[in-house]
């Protein structure tokens, strides 16, 4: 029997999409509406890191991903190959929002989840690592904040017991580009 109150290791990880450059308000709806079909690259860079997560047998318990056609299709790419997480929370709440927002959807994540995976855009990804991490001195995190590019993907651990106490507490564990996987793969 476990103890409710137990330390557990408690996973989030982070795949960045395309950039969201400083659009005028029309062009908003056009880029929420934007396919990966219509940007090969991070079709083909999506994948790349479905390998890495099937070569590395990485799974998901639960999935927060924003409603852009874009976010959806990244992770129809995803579960191609993966276990279906138990859970998948999407919302146009998690598009177009800042970090702080976004804390506010994991910390009510229930604790019986461990693994988080979070498929959403800058700079919102980059500046969220950097609220929930405290090993900000790190060749990782000095690679991440050069440049979290598109598709990267960043896995935070924290020992925690719920998910409402993410703020500062997590290590930065891992941080791969595409390129590191391409490299890989050669």
């Amino acid at each position: 029997m476990t103890n409710s109150s137990t330390i557990r290791i408690k996973e989030l990880e982070f795949l960045r999409l395309h950039k969201n450059i400083a659009l005028p308000l029309f062009e908003l709806c056009r880029n929420f509406q934007k396919t990966l079909i219509q940007i090969k690259r991070g079709k083909k860079n999506a994948k790349l890191v479905r390998e890495l997560f099937v070569t590395k047998k990485v799974n998901f318990d639960y999935v927060l991903v924003s409603s852009s056609k874009r976010t959806k299709k990244t992770l129809q790419i995803l579960l191609k190959k993966l276990k279906k997480p138990k859970k998948i929370f999407s919302s146009k709440k998690l598009y177009l929002t800042d970090e702080k927002k976004i804390i506010e959807f994991i910390k009510k994540v229930p604790k019986t989840y461990n693994s988080i995976l979070l498929i959403n855009h800058e700079p919102v990804i980059t500046n969220l690592v950097r609220e929930l991490i405290k090993n900000h001195n790190g060749n990782l995190f000095k690679l991440l904040n050069y440049k979290f590019s598109t598709s990267a993907f960043a896995k935070i651990n924290f020992k925690i017991k719920d998910w409402s106490e993410v703020l500062n507490k997590g290590l930065l564990k891992e941080f791969v580009r595409p390129k590191d996987i391409q490299v890989s793969k050669e």
